[in-house]
């Protein structure tokens, strides 16, 4: 079903979208790294919104920020049943986007002036964030396994240059944000969400 939707996208009504995705760059230029769905929004978000809109525009927070707020418990869930993570739904935390999860995890987990790993090719944004964050980027290139192959991560080891801080982080993206697409000859590519480990 989902596949059937994405094959039936086509550029031209994509193009006439209001969104950054389709209107920073020229016609010819699509910028990938910019990660908006494209495919249609689903039947029961529509329904809810338009639930929401006849209330005469109930569009407060759908949630609050607890530790028993709806999207912690349904993130447990959905993690169990696609990872097998078991996860406390008191300790998820809501984040508004992906770049603040980085800067949190650059504050808890390194120190000014350490090293941080980034796999590439990766989310742009990365590479101006950790800098301006005080930390030196260290980019580790993954290895293209063909056409249809996929990406291949190359193990960090600790390898540093002379006088290169510690590396005390390792971020990475599972498809490469901008560079790998979910579908690709003949195979699906699910993606667990941005990690970063110690």
């Amino acid at each position: 079903m989902l596949l059937n939707q994405f094959d039936a996208l086509e550029v031209p009504a994509l193009s006439e979208r209001q969104s950054e995705k389709w209107n920073r760059y020229p016609f010819d230029v699509l910028p990938a790294y910019i990660a908006e769905m494209d495919l249609p929004v689903a039947e029961p978000v529509l329904d809810a919104v338009r639930a929401m809109l006849e209330r005469g525009g109930d569009l407060g927070y759908a949630y609050t920020y607890t530790t028993d707020a709806p999207v912690q418990r349904a993130f447990a869930r959905w993690a169990r049943a696609r990872f097998g993570w078991r996860i406390v739904p008191e300790r998820v935390v809501v984040f508004p986007d992906t770049m603040r999860v980085m800067e949190v995890a650059l504050e808890r987990f390194t120190e000014r002036g350490d090293a941080v790993v980034v796999d590439v090719p990766a989310y742009p944004p990365y590479f101006d964030a950790i800098p301006a964050a005080g930390r030196e980027l260290v980019l580790n290139p993954m290895r293209l396994r063909g056409a249809c192959g996929g990406w291949t991560w190359r193990a960090w080891r600790g390898r540093s240059a002379r006088g290169r801080p510690p590396t005390s982080c390792a971020i990475r993206t599972t498809p490469p944000a901008g560079s790998s697409p979910w579908w690709n000859c003949g195979k699906w590519y699910g993606s667990p969400p941005t990690t970063a480990s110690r």
